[in-house]
């Protein structure tokens, strides 16, 4: 069949190539296309249909994403935990590890709505950026219950009961493979239920940390949301987090 011609929207297909983590330099060479034809799409829109087929299939979209008048606005930024000399950059790879992530959490919102479930986390209250990271730590060790697992069946015992009182408060916890070398963990706090994500190639002691670390991140940002009417809190502002999270390691219990 003889291709034709599309007109996209640019900013979509800028869009499209930025939240895939891929360079126009990458995208040309998947693509088999020249470098300087991947500038003109990003800058026209103009593109061949079978290029279009071809760029979807580069980025892992579907084809009919390219057919958005605009780039969506619903994929917030995340909370995430790089390995120790990783990169600055999400990889290809984990940002589509994301979107599988969010996916998932769009099902389970779907159908909690659809149950008459509540979607937001039980959340604790009265947590404020002026509190001291350890008392509030102390306090979460305590509602978590996590003492009882720690000495119950090591590192695994102790995720395994991390995981399930994360879970009783209503805030998902998936697992999936990652490279090592990146992310260790990462929270999905744009909409509820909250989610979090760590990487299952990690030991279950590095697990129990990163299950803690981003847990702290969803308690500040429920707080954040329910106190947004007093103190608007500047988007991609993480205080505390890295402190709350190596307060609650382990070897504290």
């Amino acid at each position: 069949m003889k291709s034709f011609t599309v007109r996209l929207e640019p900013s979509v297909v800028k869009w499209v190539i930025d939240s895939s983590g891929m360079g126009h330099d990458a995208v040309a060479q998947k693509t088999g296309v020249d470098r300087r034809l991947v500038d003109e799409w990003v800058r026209t829109g103009v593109m061949d249909y079978s290029k279009m087929g071809r760029l979807a299939g580069c980025v892992k979209r579907p084809e009919a994403i390219l057919l958005l008048k605009s780039p969506p606005d619903d994929e917030d930024l995340v909370d995430y935990r790089l390995a120790h000399g990783a990169g600055p950059r999400l990889t290809p790879e984990d940002r589509i590890t994301i979107r599988g992530a969010r996916y998932a959490q769009s099902m389970a919102r779907e159908m909690m709505s659809d149950g008459g479930a509540p979607t937001r986390p039980l959340a604790r209250g009265g947590v404020t950026t002026g509190d001291s990271a350890e008392d509030v730590a102390d306090a979460e060790r305590g509602r978590l219950a996590a003492g009882g697992h720690a000495g119950n069946g090591g590192p695994r015992g102790l995720y395994r009961g991390l995981r399930d009182a994360i879970e009783s408060l209503n805030i998902l916890v998936f697992q999936h493979p990652m490279d090592i070398r990146g992310v260790r963990g990462l929270a999905l706090t744009g909409k509820t239920p909250y989610a979090i994500l760590v990487n299952s190639r990690d030991p279950e002691a590095a697990r129990a940390f990163a299950i803690l670390h981003e847990y702290a991140h969803c308690c500040f940002e429920a707080e954040a949301s329910a106190a947004s009417c007093r103190t608007p809190r500047p988007r991609g502002l993480r205080p505390k987090g890295p402190r709350r999270g190596a307060a609650g390691l382990p070897p504290r219990f």
